[in-house]
């Protein structure tokens, strides 16, 4: 008889889809070890994640206490000798276990059902495994997860610290979630109801592809000096971010007004309380308005902070479960497809993955030159998912992934590797809308309509 755990309405949401994790250089056998190391990490419970099956259509997820099994079914990656080329191999293709492990050298390539948990799960695996200890499973020291249903908790504690905030944030977040699906839902029924020539339908079966690039060991040091030096007010990650977005622009891209940003919310949980469960929203910054970076910096902090959030993340659950109960109905269980591009620009969103404390547990063969890659599936075609990531030698390293029929993948290499450099850096203008420096001779490359 299967055993049975109940988990959020988030997990359930991102049920299906999947993020790749490359770690370079891991230890030879790492892929070897990984079912025994899998399953110690099971025999901890469910509450730990591993060895969760998950599924889009309930919150009774089955558990199977031998998850090592799963990785004979693992992507090959055998024959890739690069970063790019294992993300060429992998990016868009079907995972059909819920965790895939598999190793080209001291390439380890680990991916995992989005289902199972966000970057603090996806890291505590990735650390297990770089680790490949036999005997613990898991990397101590490790959090002990509290509760299945973050959000409800996080819900009644600010409701019990901060009442007013609570009530406001609640009108604000729940009203705007509700006027942009009720916005959603008209203009689909009037989509239905005309045919619209110009707008592509989108090619269903076409992959999503992944861009790399790496900087200098040291460049985060030097993004703090620029800081200090000419922006002290500003957070160095707020810097990042927009840096990332005029380099784009730089080099061509044509970038929707707000930039999406991946908000971790377990800040707003109970003291002492902690999750291994999805736990986290996306928030929105506008960038349209050419902001300086101490303008982009404080919008971003004060966005990030507000209780806000939580009542956006409420909104979007209520939203999906509306659908969850409609698919059931309906039958219909298809996996994640690729959505239509609705503009000819490009939405950004930016995930700063390693700030995660179980990131700082990944174990690296040689530290010096440790390199790590992260890929997902974009929301849509319209859509560019970049992840960041700082390792050990100070290295900022990004990660881009998006469609080639939207956008063309040479200019986002570009783009990468200009806000990864050091001369752009000290070049680039206050705001957007300020002269700038072509990022190639290529200049002329446009996003595809």
């Amino acid at each position: 008889m299967s055993i049975k755990h109940k988990v959020g309405q988030l997990d359930v949401a991102v049920a299906r889809f999947h993020v790749v994790t490359i770690v370079n250089p891991a230890i030879s056998n790492s892929a070897e070890r990984a079912p025994s190391v899998l399953n110690r990490m099971a025999a901890r419970g469910p509450r730990y994640r591993v060895g969760l099956v998950p599924s889009a259509t309930s919150r009774r997820w089955d558990f199977s206490d031998e998850p090592g099994s799963w990785c004979t079914e693992s992507f090959d990656i055998s024959g890739q000798h690069s970063m790019q080329e294992i993300l060429d191999h992998v990016a868009g293709r079907r995972l059909v276990v819920p965790i895939s492990v598999s190793q080209a050298g001291e390439y380890l390539c680990v991916a995992c059902d989005h289902g199972l948990g966000d970057s603090h799960f996806i890291w505590e695996v990735c650390a297990a495994l770089t680790h490949g200890s036999t005997d613990t499973g898991f990397v101590e020291p490790l959090a002990a997860p509290t509760m299945t249903n973050p959000l409800v908790s996080a819900l009644f504690d600010a409701a019990k610290s901060t009442p007013r905030l609570f009530v406001r944030a609640a009108a604000i977040g729940l009203w705007r979630r509700a006027w942009s699906f009720f916005r959603s839902r008209v203009v689909a029924l009037v989509d239905r109801l005309r045919v619209v020539q110009s707008r592509p339908a989108g090619d269903q079966d076409e992959r999503y592809v992944a861009v790399w690039s790496k900087s200098d060991p040291g460049f985060i040091e030097e993004l703090r000096r620029y800081r200090d030096a000419k922006h002290p007010s500003a957070s160095v990650n707020a810097i990042l971010m927009l840096s990332i977005c005029r380099a784009l622009q730089e080099c061509g891209a044509s970038l929707h007004d707000e930039l999406q940003v991946l908000v971790d919310l377990r800040r707003f949980l109970p003291r002492d309380n902690f999750t291994f469960a999805n736990f986290a929203t996306v928030t929105r910054v506008n960038i349209g308005t050419q902001p300086s970076v101490e303008e982009f910096s404080a919008s971003l902090r004060l966005t990030v902070g507000s209780l806000n959030q939580l009542f956006i993340l409420t909104g979007y659950l209520a939203v999906d479960r509306v659908r969850m109960l409609f698919a059931r109905r309906t039958r219909k269980t298809e996996p994640p497809v690729c959505r239509p591009a609705k503009s000819a620009q490009s939405i950004l969103t930016i995930s700063n993955v390693s700030k995660t404390p179980s990131f700082a547990k990944i174990a690296w063969a040689r530290p010096d030159d440790a390199e790590i890659a992260c890929a997902a599936l974009p929301k849509s075609q319209s859509h560019i998912g970049i992840f960041i990531n700082i390792t050990p030698n100070g290295s900022v390293q990004l990660t881009a992934s998006f469609y080639a029929s939207h956008i063309d993948k040479l200019l986002v290499a570009r783009g990468l590797s200009r806000a990864l450099s050091s001369v752009a850096l000290k070049q680039r203008p206050e705001t957007i809308s300020e002269p700038y420096t072509s990022c190639s001779p290529e200049h002329s490359l446009r996003t595809k309509a």
